[in-house]
């Protein structure tokens, strides 16, 4: 009987526990191999002053489910949400925010059936909202080797509102930085590019950092399920053999996996 195909999940640390036990319900073999390590940006005074200025915003948007942990995990415990928006690129974003307090009223995302949990679809449900001269937060993460406060991107929503007469900033609340593989890891890593073991990726900078870590490496027998079309072209752009898409939603993301042939 031949052995069960491997899933390896390569989201961070702090996220991939829980994926790791949704998927493997069913008796599926799943490792977690954390392909971006995530620590807090050092600018601690810059979070603090965006809490305390909190009704300055019209909105403030998180780009991730870390984006909204490493901020909030400065605000006091009487912080007011005053009338400003939160805007979540998906479920995930949406959840920590309820968890950290905010009211479910204040909290847009992109609608569930949506084709896709990204900045384009949750334009769609915000852009009612904006009116020129009015300010936008955006909090996201940077990298450890180009640290900066107003952290790293896609600009495209951003562009959005600068265009709508919005005046945007952005914040960094937290650095990725590639991981640190011993010999051992980037062993098993090799025989996973080559075994049918299927990689899910959530973001093209893991990507980039498995090739960084194994830059010798050919992927033209590996399988990759991927949450987004441009995590697709990025994985092409970089040889993998098999590269599929598939919504960003567990149940989804799950029943991709086991069609996957």
């Amino acid at each position: 009987m031949a052995a069960p195909v491997r899933w390896i999940l390569t989201r961070p640390a702090e996220e991939a526990e829980r994926w790791r036990q949704v998927l493997s319900q069913g008796g599926q073999k799943v490792v977690s191999w954390p392909l971006i390590d995530i620590q807090p940006a050092p600018q601690t005074a810059l979070l603090q002053a965006a809490l305390q200025n909190w009704s300055h915003w019209a909105a403030v948007m998180f780009v991730s489910r870390a984006a909204v942990q490493h901020l909030m995990a400065w605000r006091s415990p009487n912080h007011g949400w005053a009338s400003t928006r939160c805007w979540a690129t998906g479920p995930g974003t949406r959840q920590a925010l309820l968890s950290a307090g905010v009211p479910p009223a204040l909290v847009d995302m992109p609608d569930v059936q949506a084709s896709q949990f990204d900045t384009e679809h949750l334009w769609q449900v915000v852009q009612h909202q904006v009116q020129p001269g009015q300010q936008v937060l955006m909090v996201r993460g940077t990298e450890a080797d180009a640290p900066s406060t107003a952290g790293q991107g896609r600009d495209w929503l951003a562009q959005k509102l600068s265009h709508a007469g919005v005046k945007v900033q952005s914040l960094a609340s937290y650095v990725r930085s590639a991981p640190t593989w011993d010999a051992a890891q980037c062993d098993q890593a090799r025989a996973a590019a080559q075994d049918g073991s299927i990689w899910l990726f959530s973001s093209s900078q893991a990507l980039r950092n498995l090739h960084a870590l194994l830059p010798e490496q050919h992927w033209g027998q590996a399988r990759a399920l991927v949450t987004h079309p441009r995590i697709a072209e990025t994985a092409q752009q970089l040889g993998w053999g098999v590269v599929r898409t598939s919504r960003p939603s567990a149940a989804e993301i799950r029943s991709s996996l086991e069609c996957f042939a």
